[in-house]
């Protein structure tokens, strides 16, 4: 055999190309896959359908832990939670206590408000390298503050203690509740993990148990602890239980008895008492290792709790006998009394202690202070000798600044750095002192807990007190009240009231106006994050409530109620944390506040509308039951409206229900297309709408919502009533308004289409419950609680919420419908076009309708995100758009951008795609009947072979066949079979059949059955001549050197002698070869294997089930097959007396050449022959070396059945190229 001259072998032919169906469809899989794990690394953000009841897809006001780019916590939500609650940064105490880890550089404070330890780790000199947790007990993590009695949770920590040696940490918790759980927790903090278990528990049996119990192994509200490393005893103090319980913790079992106890004489007993012996409310422990000696804080509670002490005692405990009396007591000069004095020598409610061992110094936190005794040898009621707090001995007052503490308890002593760490309880901090020498009343060095406004490095702000570093930028204190959101979608920011915090935030936005984190940029009516001073100046904000932004002139219009009764104007063109405001409406000055309800005042302003083509200001006044109008265009301090709605005059307040009156307007939303004005008014339980183009005072209404009629006032949970609506907003693209109900029982937001106004008419959605009769509020993230505020997004179609009662803003994807993507139109055929697209999160439901822009009309509606538009000219260009109807109205749409598509020319082969339940027209070229195609179903019950059944029309003909199979079909009812049908691919995924049909002539006499061609006239001769299928020309009949009787003069005559003379082919018992007939796959597998000379590869293993050893052609099959060249169907079929297209036979005589083939041109030659096809590279081939040639028509007709004459000049072709 010769050398193959070319380079490049075609790797897949026919079925080779079925075959890779299913790996191809497991790299879509593992794609997907990869997509799947990516998609935390690049979150998709898309529009989702209002749907009612659905999820928000946003919040602020609650976060997670991460400081740089938090991301909401839904289930952190709660309506008594302020400033956005629990986080990594801030703190939450109530007569607490701290830990240090000198050896492992580590510092634990109890954050007993929010259940859980935090553990700071801290520079080689037990410094505080930021101010920063790393980890966190109790809690999962930092945002989170759950009360559980379980091994990992904490419920009402109070006290901690440290071993080093051992590295564990004891926590009590459970103090003074009922069910709180009275126990200690054992953590092994070697290493630690947020959230961690528990290694072992004291007061109970197990984590999970309850009791509060005055027994040997029981506790009763246990508070400080204190440790002895050298003997590993820990002693719990229990307030509620007057005792000191003593554990030997060398070795832990859960619930063990204690060895000793202090306060009482027994373990059954529990009396408070002021005596040696006795403790009345022990609150703070410390033990002085040195001398064995333990101090005890006992409160001054007094009454049913037990006596008040106001003192310490000090017990030695070297060797402890039960109920053993004290040795010493401070605070009193006596052991029997305990009346509480701020003196140098008394105490007021003493909590906290800590011992310095190198100095035997003793720190005690009382009323609001921390005084220090020397306690190197002590005297009962001895003097203290320093005072930190106060700047005396005899002051108490409590103090938010660098030297004042309000309420200490908790005391830590670094003896590394002489510094003393007091958890300053009501101003929920952490003040750090240096008293290596200690001056009444000095500053403190540094602070844990309250910070400025850098989030990332926080500063310490020695002024602010409030519980979890609050305020600050990571949430809101908003009042159940009216309080507003406003979107600039010009310079893309978006402003919150945040009302008690007496401050307007502002968020800087993408260029598409979507969040790039949810930490705010600038504030206003404060200097900074951390102020929320109520302030009646041109620079500070009381209680602001409504807002509206005039984004041709950067201009912010605040609205202030409560003591202010004013709109404040501010240039937002480049904003400064506190800046000025630069006018003023409804008072003549900054600094006035009172209310009127005169043409220039105001009283309880709230909503505001601003109306950008007149420069109008719409005013919501909620006591003076109106809405009056000014004019901005330039803006005089305290000048005078110029319109009033609600009321016939600018000075009456008449509050009946009628049509041009209000009662208790809050919010409004102007449409400007149409000069409409929207008026929530919350008492009348009703929206108002006015035509403000040209407005006369006291007009009447021309529609009401919420209410049959302008006389109707009642507050109704339904989908066409209202309860107490507040705020409103205006979707201008869609026509909806949506209306915030607050009325109790009556929590949601409705939506309305106002495209057309009708009295009364129902909502056609709802959002914060799941149906139109449902009110309750809810901090879920579907539910709401006092919704006020509302803001529309046209850009991303989401509705910004004021959940006033929540203490957040979240925010909900509202589209009517999400615009189709990745739209494709293809040709499938001369007259038909499929169009396929990307539903982009739209529901399943959601119906679509093609739309065809050149006739300006819908050509096909479908729930599918594919259609073939039929009826379409041949080699014409369409353009198309398609649409997603609303789900809502079922009117409103938005459209995708347009695709086009040129119909296929007229041809004799169609190749086409369609799904189940999809049909198309076709024709072919020169023939004048049309017909249509469709597919029926798909039969997968053998999911490697399936079935398409489909029936083509107008003669209707069902056909159903599997990939690869094909069957010529008379679908004109004349009884000549003119329709090739052939199955190219099955796709069971999509439902998709891609399939040819290819138009089968009647053959003339004597032709090639393919393809009747005018006989033409040579210039030589008058004989005539007749061309074949494959172009080649000969004389008109003469006698065959072959002798076969029907080749003389034939076309393939030539052919079929060469291999008649190498003994491939014999013709016939009647003398004829037949070069016309139609050849089959066994007939042209015989040809290929003897004229290439392939050598036998027999196998006892038939391939195929329809193949017996004693058929004629077995030895032929069984050859090709083991030598690779075919591989049969996937049923496992070779259907040997099939008779084969173009395509096919030459494919199986290029394969079994073995031919290296590379096409030098891959630009199609023939039009029905596309790069697309399996058989592309084939036929290229083949025409480039002239093995073949086209139709007439210029066309190649891979689907057309092949001649037994045809097939001798391919092979004959071949074999000449292979020198044979």
């Amino acid at each position: 055999m010769a050398k193959n001259p070319f380079n490049v072998k075609i790797e897949n032919d026919l079925y080779h190309f079925f075959n890779l169906i299913p790996k191809m469809k497991n790299a879509k899989l593992y794609l997907v896959a990869l997509v799947l794990a990516l998609a935390p690394l690049f979150p998709i953000t898309s529009n989702a359908i209002l749907v009612d009841g659905s999820n928000a897809v946003d919040m602020l006001g609650f976060y997670d832990d991460n400081l740089e780019n938090p991301s909401p916590a839904w289930d952190k939500v709660d309506p008594n939670v302020r400033n956005g609650g629990t986080n990594r940064l801030g703190i939450s105490i109530s007569t607490s206590q701290a830990a240090l880890d000198s050896v492992n550089n580590r510092y634990f404070l109890l954050d007993n408000g929010n259940n859980r330890v935090l553990v700071y780790n801290l520079n080689p000199d037990n410094t505080f390298p930021d101010k920063i947790p790393d980890n966190v007990i109790g809690q999962p993590n930092f945002y989170t503050n759950t009360s559980a009695v379980t091994q990992s949770g904490l419920n009402s920590p109070s006290g901690l203690a440290y071993d080093a040696i051992n590295n564990r940490l004891f926590v009590s918790a459970g103090y003074g509740m009922a069910g709180g759980a009275s126990r200690v927790m054992v953590y092994d903090v070697s290493t630690i993990e947020n959230g961690q278990d528990a290694i072992a528990v004291l007061g109970q049996a197990n984590f999970t148990s309850t009791d509060s119990a005055v027994t040997i192994s029981g506790l009763h509200g246990p508070r400080g602890l204190a440790y002895d490393a050298v003997n590993e005893r820990l002693f719990v103090a229990q307030q509620q239980g007057h005792r000191v319980s003593i554990f030997d913790v060398s070795e832990i079992t859960n619930g063990e008895p204690a060895v000793n106890v202090l306060g009482q004489v027994d373990f059954t007993s529990s009396t408070g008492a002021t005596t040696a012996a006795g403790l009345s409310n022990p609150l703070g422990l410390a033990y002085d290792s040195g001398k064995g000696l333990l101090f005890v804080s006992q409160h001054g509670f007094g009454g049913a709790s037990g006596p008040a002490a106001n003192r310490v005692s000090v017990f030695d405990v070297n060797v402890i006998a039960n109920g053993e009396a004290a040795a010493n007591v401070l605070g009193q000069t006596l052991f029997t009394t305990g009346t509480g004095a701020v003196t140098q020598a008394g105490m007021s409610g003493p909590r906290g202690i800590a011992h310095d061992p190198v100095r035997d110094y003793l720190f005690v936190s009382n009323s609001s202070r921390v005084t220090v005794y020397d306690v190197a040898a002590i005297t009962n009621g001895e003097n203290a000798i320093a005072v930190l707090g106060q700047a005396d001995f005899t002051s108490s007052t409590g103090g938010s600044t660098q030297t004042g503490l309000y309420g200490p308890s908790g005391l830590v002593y670094d003896t590394e750095n002489d510094h003393l760490l007091v958890l300053d309880d009501s101003n929920n901090r952490v003040m750090i002192f240096d008293v290596a020498t200690i001056d009444n009343g000095e500053p403190a060095v540094d602070l844990i807990g309250q910070y400025g406004d850098d989030l990332l490095n926080p500063e310490p702000v020695y002024t602010k007190s409030g519980a979890n570093n609050a305020p600050g930028k990571l949430g809101f204190n908003i009042d159940p009240y009216y309080s507003s959101v406003v979107l600039d979608d010009v310079n893309h920011r978006f402003f919150v009231t945040d009302t008690q915090n007496h401050r307007v935030l502002v968020y800087d936005l993408n260029e598409d106006s979507t969040f790039p984190d949810r930490i705010p940029d600038y504030v206003l009516g404060q200097p900074n994050f951390y102020s929320n001073t109520a302030a009646l100046t041109q620079e500070g904000m009381t209680y602001p409530r409504g807002l509206a932004y005039d984004s041709d002139n950067n201009r912010l219009f605040v609205s202030e109620s409560t003591g202010a009764n004013r709109v404040k104007v501010y240039d937002v063109a480049e904003i400064t944390n506190g800046e000025a405001a630069i006018n003023v409406l409804g008072q003549a000055d900054f600094v006035s506040g009172v209310d009127a309800v005169t043409q220039d005042g105001m009283h309880s302003p709230m909503g505001l509308a601003y109306d950008a083509t007149n420069q109008r200001l719409f005013v919501a006044q909620d006591e003076a039951s109106r809405v009056t109008v000014y004019d901005v265009a330039a803006i005089t301090n305290g000048e005078a409206a110029i319109n009033v709605l609600g009321q016939a005059d600018f000075e009456t307040v008449d509050n009946t229900t009628a049509i041009n009156r209000m009662r208790a307007p809050k919010g409004l939303a102007y449409d400007a297309e149409s000069d409409l004005l929207f008026v929530t008014q919350a008492s009348k339980h009703r929206v108002t709408v006015y035509d403000v183009a040209e407005i006369t005072n006291g007009e009447d209404a021309i529609a009401v919502l919420g209410q049959p009629d302008f006389t109707s006032a009642d507050a109704l949970t339904t989908q066409d009533g209202m309860y107490a609506p507040e705020g409103i907003a205006y979707d201008p693209d869609n026509k909806r308004l949506f209306v915030a109900q607050t009325g109790f029982g009556g929590i949601r937001i409705t939506a309305y289409n106002v495209a057309e106004i009708t009295n009364g008419e129902a909502a056609i959605n709802v959002l914060g419950q799941a149906d139109y009769v449902s009110g309750d509020d809810s901090s879920t993230q579907s539910g709401l609680r006092y919704p006020t505020g509302l803001a529309y997004d046209a850009t991303n179609n989401r509705l910004y919420v004021n959940d006033s009662g929540n203490h957040r803003v979240v925010a909900f994807d509202v589209a009517v419908a999400n615009s189709p993507t990745e739209v494709a139109a293809q040709a499938n055929g001369p007259n038909a076009a499929k169009l396929t697209w990307d539903a982009n999160e739209n529901l399943e439901e959601t119906e679509y309708q093609v739309y065809n822009t050149s006739t300006s009309e819908v050509v096909a509606t479908t729930t599918n995100t594919s259609a073939v538009v039929a009826g379409l000219t041949p080699s014409t260009e369409y353009t198309f758009t398609v649409r997603a109807i609303s789900l809502a109205d079922g009117e409103s749409y938005v459209e995708s951008e347009e695709v086009s598509v040129t119909t296929a020319a007229l041809s004799t082969s169609i190749t086409m795609t369609l799904a189940i339940g999809e049909s198309a027209g076709f024709s072919f070229a020169g023939v004048g009947e049309a017909h249509t195609v469709a597919i029926d179903d798909i039969d997968d019950s053998t999911p490697e072979a399936p079935i398409a059944e489909m029936t083509i029309t107008s003669e209707p003909v069902t056909v159903n066949l599997g990939v690869g199979s094909s069957e010529t079909i008379d679908t004109n009812g004349d009884g000549h079979s003119e329709t090739t049908v052939l199955i190219n691919s099955v796709d069971t995924g999509s439902n998709e059949v891609n399939f040819t049909l290819s138009y089968v002539p009647m053959p003339s006499s004597g032709g090639s059955g393919l393809l009747s061609l005018p006989q033409t006239q040579t210039s030589t001769s008058s004989q005539t001549s007749q061309e074949s299928a494959t172009g080649e020309t000969t004389a008109s009949p003469s006698e065959s050197e072959s002798g076969f009787s029907d080749m003389g003069g034939h076309w393939a005559d030539e052919y079929v002698v060469k291999l008649q003379g190498t003994g491939v082919v014999e013709g016939y018992q009647d003398g004829s070869f037949k070069p016309d007939d139609f050849v089959t796959r066994a007939e042209l597998l015989k040809m290929v294997v003897e004229a290439f000379d392939i050598e036998e590869a027999d196998s006892s293993d038939y391939p195929f089930t329809d193949i017996d050893s004693s058929d004629w052609f077995n030895y032929y099959v069984t050859t090709a097959y083991m030598k690779g060249f075919i591989n049969g169907y996937p049923d496992l079929t070779f259907r040997p007396y099939a008779e084969m297209n173009r395509a096919e036979a030459l494919a199986m005589i290029l394969k079994a050449s073995e031919l290296n083939i590379v096409t030098q041109d891959l630009v199609t030659m023939f039009p029905d022959t596309l790069s697309t096809d399996w058989y592309f590279d084939y036929i290229m081939f083949a025409a480039e070396h002239e093995i073949v040639h086209g139709y007439e028509d210029g066309n190649f007709g891979p689907h057309d059945r092949i001649t037994r004459g045809q097939a001798a000049k391919m092979i004959v072709v071949v074999m000449d190229i292979l020198g044979r």
